[in-house]
């Protein structure tokens, strides 16, 4: 389990700032649910080892007359299977592959580098101006395009970096200083997986 900061850039033109937050970050949560894919994680021929498994542990209930692919659906909790034309399993899922985080909230250990004394989000202009440098740089960026960027996955046990410093800092600044940015609103998140 892990929490990392991040930063909502809110256009200054959106008149209900926490709908449009909720629906932008809604496309890049884990628990947005899609049409049923390929896993990314699922290993070639691992179901021969599952339902080797159950019919070797069940075989009264599933003798040889049940199909590989009911032994599946019947033995793994919440297991999606697929059976292809050339006759092969495979593991689908619903996840959602833009999916970056599985929760978030407004604010964080993180937020003091973005609010003011009395914890109030200050506005983009009023941050590049006053602040001049952020007091703690976010590991993801939601751009007031609508965008997510982040410096690499949110894993499990902590974070990754895909990109170097300099690099990352050139994309947060970059959001930061858009034009579709110019008089928008910083909100500060925590973002969790």
């Amino acid at each position: 389990m892990s929490h990392a900061p991040a930063l909502a850039i809110v256009p200054a033109d959106v008149s209900e700032p926490m709908d449009w937050l909720n629906g932008s970050m809604y496309r890049f949560s884990d628990q947005f649910a899609v049409t049923p894919h390929p896993d990314p994680d699922g290993v070639p021929g691992e179901w021969r080892g599952i339902v080797e498994q159950a019919r070797a542990q069940c075989p009264w209930h599933y003798p040889a007359a049940v199909s590989d692919l009911d032994v599946l659906h019947d033995f793994t909790t919440g297991g999606l299977w697929h059976q292809r034309e050339d006759g092969e399993i495979e593991r689908w899922t619903t996840l959602n592959p833009a999916g970056q985080f599985d929760e978030w909230s407004v604010g964080s250990a993180w937020a003091d580098g973005f609010a003011d004394a009395d914890q109030h989000p200050v506005t983009l202009t009023r941050m590049l101006l006053v602040t001049g440098v952020m007091a703690t740089m976010p590991h993801g960026v939601l751009t007031s395009r609508g965008e997510w960027h982040a410096r690499g996955p949110l894993g499990l046990f902590g974070v990754s970096e895909d990109v170097t410093p300099d690099e990352w800092s050139s994309t947060v600044s970059a959001a930061l200083l858009d034009p579709a940015a110019d008089g928008g609103t910083v909100i500060y998140l925590d973002v969790h997986r």
